[in-house]
């Protein structure tokens, strides 16, 4: 079958249509033309390499490109369809193959991922029952605000009434203009969830870096 290279222009990202080659160990995806694919705003799990390997292996996709056009390996940061509009993504997703974790340079459908998230829900207690399990790990975790603090110019969100011990997520300073439509230092009282990286600070903590990490439920 005769194959075409088209390139298209979508306000405000680009979209290449390219063909799938193979998929690597980290699940780059490498296209016939030599461009390196890197699946934007997921942390792939266990499983989905192959998933990608057995289901897009060959097929003509379409790139649509973030603020953020590169990962920092210099692979393409791009959101994935095919030629028939279905969505690498939103299969992985589907799956429970990924962690949805868009970030404020590439935000391209990511309200669409977050609602479509099937992820497991972590409890502070959770965490903080068991800091080594993990420690490390990415998780999504649910509770009520107990408090919001102020220190140091950064911003502790703390759930516990102990913060040397308990659950806390935190908002360095250079991050604060990435919550629009958040106040941050009002959500005492309010249930969010969070997503993000687990690491231990005064008891287990998790840094987030914009509202798509952290939302008003």
């Amino acid at each position: 079958m005769k194959k075409f290279l088209v390139l298209l222009v979508l306000l405000p990202n680009f979209a290449f249509a390219l063909q799938v080659k193979s998929v690597d160990e980290n699940g780059v995806i490498i296209c016939e033309e030599g461009k390196k694919l890197a699946i934007a705003s997921v942390i792939l799990k266990k499983g989905a390499t192959d998933y990608i390997k057995d289901n897009w292996s060959g097929r003509e996709v379409i790139l649509q490109y973030g603020k953020n056009k590169l990962d920092r390996n210099g692979n393409d940061l791009v959101q994935i369809k095919d030629d028939k509009d279905n969505w690498l993504q939103g299969e992985l997703i589907e799956r429970s193959l990924v962690h949805v974790y868009p970030s404020m340079d590439n935000d391209v459908f990511a309200q669409q991922m977050l609602s479509m998230d099937r992820a497991d829900v972590l409890s502070p207690f959770d965490l903080e029952g068991n800091i080594g399990k993990y420690k490390g790990k990415f998780a999504v975790v649910e509770a009520t605000v107990l408090q919001v603090k102020r220190v140091r110019n950064n911003i502790f969100i703390n759930f516990g009434e102990d913060w040397r011990t308990d659950f806390t997520v935190l908002i360095k300073k250079s991050n604060e203009n990435n919550f629009t439509g958040i106040d941050v230092m009002s959500i005492a009282g309010k249930k969010i969830r969070v997503r993000g990286w687990v690491e231990e600070y005064n008891g287990p903590l998790i840094k987030a870096y914009g509202r798509y990490n952290l939302e008003i439920i």
